[in-house]
C-alpha cells in the first residue's frame, strides 16, 4: 500500500504523508500498521485500539507548533524503526504485551500537551503543577489523561478481555515509559546506557522484567529526542517547529515578566539547535549507537546535520555582514 511506503525506512517523510492524507489520519494510520506488524491482536482487540488511537489523536492540541499528534506519530514510527533497523527484537526478549505497552506509550506520551514546558507551569503556579506537586507535571498529566480515556470511555477500553494482572502490568509499564520522556531524567538514561554497555562487554548481561522496562524507557526517550538524527530535510522541518514553540513560550514569559527561556530577538534556530545537538544529542546518541550498533547511522546523520547547520549559520552571518554594510 503506497500510504505505508518507506514506513520501515529512514526515508519515511511524515510531512509528505500529512500533505497527502491530512493530520488527523496519521497517528491512527501508523498505529494500525504497527498493530498489524506486531500481531498486537494477540493481546488487544483492534476495534478498541482504533477508537482509542483516534480519540488520543484528536485530543492533541493541533495548534501547537511542535507538541501535537504529528510529533506523537513521529515518535511512534521512530520507535518502530528502532525495532526494524536496530534489531531490538533479537537483543531483548520483549513479550507481545511489552511491545503493546511501549507503542501505546509512544502514541499518548504528549496527549493534551499545552505547548509550554514543565518549568513554565511551575513558574505560573498552573493548576497542573499544583495537582502533580511540580513532579514530571506534563508527563503525569499525559499518561493520567490517556488512562482516563481508557477507563471512562467504553469504546476506548483497550484492555477488554485482557487478564486483570496483565492489565495492571501493562498500566505500570505505560506509566513508566511516559514518565521516562521527562527531560529531567535524561542524565539518568545516559548513565544507564553506559552501565548496560559495560555489562555487555563483561558478558554478565542478565535479562529481567525490571531491565525490560528500563530498555523500553530508553527506547521511548530516544525516539522522543530523535529529530536531529533524521535525514536533514526531515530534521530541519522539525527544528523549525520546535524552535517556533520555544519562541512562543518565550513571548509568554516576557509578557508575564518571567525569565525568558528562549528569546526570539536573541536566539536563532542555529544557536538553539546546535546547543541541543552538542550538549544533549551527541553524548547520548554516540552511546546509543554503541548499545545498538545497527543504529549507528542515526548517529552519523546527527553529525552530518550538525555540519550542515554550522555552514548555514556561517552563510547567515555573511549575509548579515553584507546587509549591515560591514
Amino acid at each position: 500500500d503506497s500510504l505505508y511506503e518507506d514506513i520501515e525506512t529512514q526515508e519515511f517523510n511524515i510531512f509528505n504523508l500529512e500533505k497527502n492524507i491530512g493530520r488527523e489520519n496519521i497517528l491512527p494510520l501508523i498505529g494500525y500498521y504497527i498493530f498489524k506488524t506486531f500481531n498486537m491482536n494477540e493481546t488487544i482487540k483492534y476495534n478498541k485500539f482504533e477508537k482509542w488511537c483516534q480519540k488520543i489523536s484528536d485530543g492533541y492540541v493541533r495548534k501547537n507548533y511542535y507538541h501535537n499528534d504529528l510529533h506523537a506519530a513521529d515518535v511512534t514510527q521512530t520507535c518502530f524503526l528502532y525495532f526494524k533497523l536496530g534489531q531490538i527484537e533479537e537483543i531483548h526478549k520483549f513479550s507481545n504485551s511489552n511491545r503493546c505497552s511501549l507503542f501505546f506509550s509512544c502514541i499518548c506520551h504528549d496527549y493534551r500537551h499545552p505547548g509550554v514546558n514543565n518549568n513554565f507551569l511551575k513558574e505560573t503556579h498552573n493548576e497542573l503543577s499544583i495537582r502533580y506537586n511540580d513532579e514530571s507535571i506534563l508527563e503525569n498529566m499525559h499518561i493520567s489523561s490517556a488512562f482516563n480515556l481508557i477507563f471512562n470511555d467504553k469504546e476506548c477500553y483497550i484492555f477488554e478481555g485482557v487478564d486483570n494482572n496483565l492489565m495492571k502490568e501493562m498500566r505500570k509499564e505505560m506509566i513508566s515509559c511516559v514518565l521516562a520522556t521527562d527531560m529531567a531524567f535524561h542524565n539518568f538514561y545516559v548513565e544507564l546506557i553506559k552501565q548496560y554497555i559495560k555489562e555487555n562487554k563483561e558478558e554478565n548481561n542478565t535479562e529481567s522484567k525490571d531491565k525490560n522496562q528500563k530498555y523500553m524507557n530508553i527506547l521511548i526517550h530516544s525516539a522522543d529526542i530523535s529529530n536531529p538524527t533524521k535525514l536533514f530535510d526531515i530534521y530541519f522541518e522539525w527544528a523549525k517547529l520546535v524552535v517556533e514553540e520555544f519562541w512562543d513560550q518565550g513571548d509568554k514569559e516576557k509578557k508575564l515578566h518571567l525569565p525568558c527561556s528562549c528569546d526570539r530577538e536573541k536566539v536563532t534556530i542555529y544557536q538553539s539547535q546546535l546547543g541541543f545537538i552538542n550538549f544533549i544529542e551527541i553524548p547520548y546518541f554516540s552511546l546509543l549507537a554503541e548499545l545498538y550498533p545497527k543504529m549507528h547511522f542515526f548517529y552519523e546523520n546527527l553529525l552530518n546535520n550538525k555540519n550542515i547547520l554550522l555552514s548555514m549559520q556561517e552563510k547567515e552571518k555573511e549575509k548579515d555582514k553584507i546587509k549591515n554594510g560591514k
